[in-house]
Formats: structure tokens, sequence, C-alpha cells
């Protein structure tokens, strides 16, 4: 196998650099879909380095430019002298037919990068030293990102990040007074965040009875059918039946236990309803994973499968405390307490976000001291088991019932179908709270009003 000679193609990659020396438009896609990287032979590689560099920093690429920055660079010589760089738009066909070749390099360049994959795998599984859980999902997210054409760079100049600032600036222009992320539903949730923003990782914590898995479910439902987001719910304390029972009593507006022991069926209006939101629930690009125990690898392996096979906008984790750390590769990393344990798992899932590019809004427990405290307002130190889960959420939210043993602000508690959604933390944003309408028996929230007590379902 050494002596193989990896895949390439010599003459697409002449024809891909004589067609950006020739044609701005031509340069224009090479630029924005090669990279470095993608290039077989070294000299081509330094030759499309000048290239970029000089796209970048917005001045015209020609053979004269190219050839100053080499020069300047010193590897004019090493790329064979101007005679070699006078040659690469001979024989190049029309420099827009010459496109073709650019996927060509990058068919050559993907094939490379699944042989070395390949033999970093295989040495890997040899070693042995690696859990056979973390080989695996190693492997699996080196193929996926490969299959992207994803294969990380080294480094970002700033033009580029600009560049990139700049267009989405340009589109978020022509959307002024809209939302930028990922609706929830409620509008004021959303006025306060501008929607979940992705990478942003989102912890929605509260004790238990306060409605979080209803709310998280809510918010996936209302951001599938209002901006057709593909939403990828990871449920470890409940099945997939009884969470689509909880779907279908919430959309359908009808008794969840009535649906849990079949008495749904005595009232027709309520079948009719039932039906409607069937019809709603089956047409939502929703996708649930209901296995017990599920290991962090696990998770962000199905969240790769998905992204690259219809996309990925919204991931629910519910609930940070029952979800498994699985395999960590050598033995002396592994956690030495549970505390540690939870901390590394919130810091997997921010890196979750940001490797799939989407909000992942996780659920989590609150320790018992709230309890002890007037007026029940939970705090930070509240997230129960590790105080990094604070540190690593862009976005942290409780949701509480106002006691009426909490005289601070001279009014009373809150009726019992008013919950209050809290956010303490935004990492980008301000910290507010607002009032919202939970009932209970559609495992529903809506909205609450309350300067005219107005209380309304989303």
């Amino acid at each position: 196998m050494a002596d193989r000679i990896m895949p390439n193609s010599e003459v697409a990659e002449r024809s891909v650099l004589g067609a950006a020396l020739q044609s701005d438009r031509a340069m224009n896609e090479i630029v924005e879909t090669l990279f470095k990287e993608d290039f077989y032979f070294a000299h081509h590689a330094e030759i499309f380095e000048a290239i970029q560099t000089l796209y970048h920093s917005g001045v015209k690429v020609d053979l004269i430019t190219v050839r100053e920055e080499l020069s300047k660079k010193k590897k004019l010589e090493l790329v064979g002298g101007t005679e070699y760089l006078g040659t690469l738009s001979d024989g190049v066909p029309s420099p827009l037919n010459a496109l073709h070749y650019k996927d060509i390099v990058k068919q050559k360049s993907i094939l490379r990068s699944l042989i070395s994959t390949s033999e970093q795998i295989i040495e890997q599984s040899y070693a042995q030293s690696d859990d056979a859980e973390d080989i695996v999902e190693d492997a699996e997210r080196a193929i996926l990102e490969i299959s992207k054409g994803a294969q990380k760079k080294d480094y970002e100049t700033l033009s580029e990040v600009l560049s990139e600032s700049n267009r989405i600036l340009d589109e978020r222009k022509g959307k002024m007074g809209e939302l930028i992320g990922i609706p929830t539903g409620f509008p004021k949730l959303d006025r306060l965040t501008s929607g979940l923003q992705r990478s942003d990782l989102i912890i929605l914590a509260a004790r238990p009875g306060m409605g979080k898995t209803s709310l998280a479910l809510n918010i996936a439902m209302n951001a599938a059918k209002t901006a057709g987001a593909q939403v990828m719910i990871f449920s470890l304390e409940m099945g997939s039946v009884q969470l689509g029972n909880r779907l279908l009593a919430s959309e359908a507006g009808v008794d969840s236990y009535a649906i849990r022991d079949g008495s749904v069926y005595k009232n027709k209006d309520d079948v009719e309803r039932l039906a409607e939101a069937t019809s709603v629930l089956s047409s939502a690009p929703i996708f649930i994973n209901s296995t017990s125990g599920i290991s962090i690898n696990e998770i962000k392996n199905k969240c790769r499968r998905k992204k690259a096979k219809g996309g990925l906008d919204l991931v629910v984790v519910d609930y940070l405390q029952l979800m498994d750390f699985g395999g960590t590769g050598k033995a002396s990393s592994r956690p030495e307490n549970r505390q540690q344990e939870v901390a590394t798992l919130s810091r997997m899932l921010k890196q979750l976000a940001m490797e799939m590019d989407c909000p992942v809004l996780v659920l989590s427990q609150l320790s018992r001291g709230i309890e002890s405290r007037t007026g029940h307002k939970p705090m930070l130190s509240d997230l129960r088991e590790s105080g990094a889960i604070e540190q690593d959420a862009d976005i942290v939210m409780f949701i509480y019932q106002k006691e009426g043993n909490d005289k601070e602000d001279g009014s009373g508690g809150d009726p019992e179908d008013i919950r209050r959604l809290y956010i303490a933390k935004h990492r980008n944003g301000e910290t507010s709270e607002i009032q919202v309408r939970w009932v209970g028996k559609y495992t529903k929230f809506g909205h609450y009003n309350p300067e005219d007590d107005v209380r309304t379902l989303v």
C-alpha cells in the first residue's frame, strides 16, 4: 500500500489554476470551494494559496499579481518560476468549462482524505489504547466531515472572518424586525433572544412538576411548524409513545389522561381534534430517539447522521443528569466523580452545538436548595451537580412558580396556572423574566399578559 500513488490529477489542477488566472467568475467559484490542502502537487498548492491571498485582500488576480505575491514570499522559483506560471493557461478550455476540473480536484482530495483517515482508524484499532466506542465515534465524525467536504482548516484569516460577518449582516439587513434564530412560539421569549441562535447551548432547568419537558416539546413543535425546523429530540426519561401522546394532547387541546386511558373516544369533538393533530404532527420534521442512558458519543453520532442526511436545526436533550458518559478513550481520562462527569457532558454538549451549528436545548434538574428560600426563585447556583453547566451555557432559563410568602415586591404568589420563565444568564443579551400560562391537562404552555390578565394557548 505504501508504494501506491495517492489519487491525483495534474491536468485538473493545472486547469483550475489557469481558469482562475483568466476569469474572475471562475476564480470566485474556485476560491470559495477549494482549499490549499485539496491540491496534491506542492507547487500547485503554493500557487493556489497566492491566488487565495490576493482574492481575500481585494487585489486583482492575474499572472502579474500572482507572480509578485509568490516572489514576495520567496516561493516563485519553488513553483517553477514565471515560465511555469505562464504555461498554466495553455490548453485550458473555456474558463467556465474548466470549472468541471474543480470537481475533479475536490474528488481526488476526498479520496486521499479517506485513505489517510482509514489508515489512522486501522492504526488506532490495532493499538487498542482507546475504547471501541470512542474509536467508532472518531471514525464516524472523520468520515462524515470528509463526505461534507468539511475538513478542518488550520486557521481562518481575519479577512475571511470579516467577509463572512458582512455576509451575515447583509442577510439580516433585509430581515430587520424579524427573528434571526429559531422561533420558540413565545413572542416575549423570542423578543428577548431573537430566537434560538445557532451554536448556542441553552439550559432549561426546573424542579420536578414545573413542566420543563412540556415547554421543551412546545418549543420543538412550534419551531417545526412555523419555521420548518428539522428537530432531533433525545428523550432519556420518557418513551417515544409517551412523548407522542404528550405532543398529541398539546396540539389537539385534549386531556392527556384521556389519551392515556382511551376515554378520549367518548367525546366526538375530541376524536376529531385528535385526528387533525395527528395529521399536523405526522408532517412535522421532528425525529425522536428514546434510548435510555444514551451516551454523549451516541448523541453526537446520531446528530451528525441527521445533519448529513436531511439537515439539523434544533437538538433537544431531556435531560442532562440522565445522560451516560460512555466511552472516554483512555481510562485515565474518565471523570473521578459524577460532578466532574456532568461538567464534561456539559462541555461536550456545547461542542455539539458548535459542530452542528444549531441550538442545543438541554433540560436539567435543580437542587433541592431552592425549596428552602423565600419565593422559590431559582439561582444559577441551583443547577444540580455542576457549576460548569452555568459556565458552558449561552442561555440559562428557569421555570418556577412564585410562592405566596414572597413579599419582596409586595405581591402574593402566582395563580395556579401561571409559571415564570426566568432568563438568569444570557451571554449575548439581557436577562429578564416573563410569565406564561400552564395548562397541565394539555401539557401545554401558552401566553399570559399580566396587565390585562389575558391567558391564551400557543
